[in-house]
């Protein structure tokens, strides 16, 4: 099997999270020095990073499915850990290299998971701290100033 292609592809991958997780950390350091341009820029950086994920996955399961078909193998679902099978089983000499690839993304996605949790409980948190002031500064007769879409 001629696997190269998709170890770039999950290689490729693998730099997008890494550059997601660094928006990530720039965009929790933001939150918490409340400098609302530079997590403007973090979240911007974010959604950029994002579509070129979305945009390789496709191709990645694209990939899959192309060599599987090749090997007239079908597959349920065109998922690393499926085709991995196929690569064990066909001795491919990429499977270790895959493997490897696919161990570190998983990680990486377990710590980007986190840093998501960490970020939002820290969103959420600075907005119940802002409607508590408002709440102390104006009374809780006053009809809301803040939008809940913040």
């Amino acid at each position: 099997m001629n696997t190269k292609k998709l170890v770039e592809m999950l290689a490729s991958q693998l730099q997008n999270l890494h550059l997601l997780k660094e928006a990530m950390v720039m965009q929790q350091k933001s939150i918490v020095k409340n400098k609302i341009v530079e997590i403007e820029k973090a979240i911007e950086e974010e959604e950029r990073i994002l579509n070129r994920i979305r945009i390789n996955e496709k191709e990645r399961i694209n990939e899959i499915v192309s060599l599987a078909a090749k090997e007239g193998i079908s597959l349920e679902v065109p998922s690393v850990n499926e085709f991995l099978k196929i690569c064990k089983e066909k001795d491919d000499p990429n499977y270790e290299l895959i493997f490897k690839i696919r161990n570190q993304i998983v990680l990486l996605a377990y710590e980007i998971n986190n840093l998501n949790q960490q970020n939002s409980y820290l969103i959420e948190h600075a907005r119940k701290f802002i409607k508590e002031t408002i709440t102390a500064l104006y009374g809780s007769n006053q009809r809301n100033i803040l939008d809940r879409k913040i």
